[in-house]
C-alpha cells in the first residue's frame, strides 16, 4: 500500500500500530493534512487508545476546538496521559493535538478526539467496550480515524500460542462495509514502549492477512517524554 488515505466509502479507518514509534504520529499528521484538503466540511474524529473519563475527554475537545486555552484543567489531563509510558501518548502526540487545534482554529474545522480505552479486566471484554465507546461517541462523524495496537485492529478473531480461547478484536465489532483496517509495519528500528525496544528486521508482517492493507515504513524511531517534565510538578 503506497498511499495511506481512506477510500470515499470508508467511515472507520483503523490504524493498527506498534505503540511507541514517532512514525505513527507522522502518519496521523499526513491524515490531518488529508482531512484539511479532501474532507473539508465533514466531521472527522481521531480516536485514540487513551484512558480518560467522559468529562476529561470533553475538556480535551474544548481545548482542540479552540474553546479553552492550555489551562490548569487541560494540563492535568495531559499529565494523566503522560503517566503511562506505553508509547500510545508522548511528546509527539501532544504536539499533534496542538496541530489539530491550529487547523480547527484557522480553517473553522470541527475535528474532535475520542478517548476509547477501557479498564475491563479481560482482553475480549476490553475490546468490546472500546468498540462500543467508538460507536457511541462518533455517531455524527463521517470519518473516524482509529489509532490502536495492531492486535486490536485485526478483522478476524485469532488465537495466541500459550493462551486459552479465541481473541475477538475491536475491529470485528465495527460495520464491515464501512471499515478499513491498516497494519502499520516497520521494517526495523527502535520504539519506546515502557522502555526502548528494538524491532526485529522484516520486510512484511506475518499477520498481514488479518488486515485490508499493510502500510510499510522503512524504520521506526522512538517517541520521547521530554515534555513530561513540565507536568510533573
Amino acid at each position: 500500500m503506497n498511499n495511506l488515505t481512506p477510500s470515499v466509502e470508508t467511515r472507520f479507518f483503523v490504524l493498527g500500530e506498534i505503540h511507541g514509534a514517532c512514525e505513527n504520529v507522522h502518519v496521523l499528521r499526513d491524515l490531518l493534512h488529508f482531512c484539511g484538503q479532501k474532507r473539508t466540511g465533514e466531521k472527522t474524529v481521531f480516536a485514540f487508545e487513551w484512558l480518560l473519563s467522559s468529562s476529561e475527554s470533553k475538556v480535551l475537545n474544548e481545548y482542540i476546538l479552540g474553546e479553552l486555552d492550555f489551562n490548569g484543567e487541560v494540563k492535568n489531563i495531559v499529565k494523566k496521559l503522560y503517566s503511562v509510558e506505553s508509547g500510545a501518548f508522548s511528546d509527539q502526540h501532544l504536539d499533534f493535538l496542538a496541530e489539530v487545534r491550529d487547523q480547527n482554529i484557522k480553517n473553522g474545522s470541527q475535528i474532535k478526539i475520542i478517548c476509547f480505552d477501557s479498564e475491563a479486566q479481560s482482553w475480549n471484554q476490553r475490546d468490546k467496550e472500546m468498540a462500543e465507546a467508538i460507536m457511541r461517541d462518533s455517531k455524527d462523524a463521517s470519518l473516524v480515524i482509529i489509532v490502536t495496537g495492531s492486535l486490536h485492529a485485526r478483522k478476524q478473531s485469532f488465537t495466541l500460542e500459550g493462551e486459552d480461547g479465541a481473541f475477538k478484536p475491536l475491529a470485528t465489532y465495527l460495520p464491515v462495509n464501512d471499515t478499513e483496517t491498516i497494519r502499520l509495519h516497520y521494517k526495523e528500528g527502535v520504539i519506546f514502549n515502557f522502555g526502548r525496544q528494538k524491532i526485529t528486521k522484516s520486510d512484511q508482517p506475518q499477520d498481514s492477512s488479518y488486515y485490508d492493507n499493510v502500510y510499510v515504513l522503512e524504520s521506526a524511531t522512538p517517541v520521547t517524554y521530554e515534555q513530561k517534565k513540565r507536568f510533573d510538578s
